[in-house]
């Protein structure tokens, strides 16, 4: 929420950070947290889910999003002195 809170209007430079900023803080909400006028998470009393997720399904969510890092192809050759 720190970043919504920031005096550039809540935009990212890239569309596509902000997005991903988005999903980070309504993922968490949706799955994990759990409501007390519900008693359960969003997800769960709308039948998405039917557990609670801890953070360690979220980050494997992410991990299995991200593509491996690649090698450079060429390497910049340091200035020796």
């Amino acid at each position: 929420m720190r970043r919504f809170t920031r005096l550039t209007k809540a935009l990212s430079t890239k569309l596509e950070n902000h997005i991903h900023m988005i999903s980070l803080f309504t993922v968490p909400y949706n799955f994990r947290r759990i409501r007390q006028t519900l008693r359960f998470t969003p997800a769960k009393e709308s039948g998405l889910n039917k557990t609670t997720r801890d953070m360690e399904w979220i980050v494997d969510l992410m991990n299995a999003r991200t593509p491996a890092p690649k090698r450079p192809e060429k390497y910049r050759k340091r200035n020796s002195k």
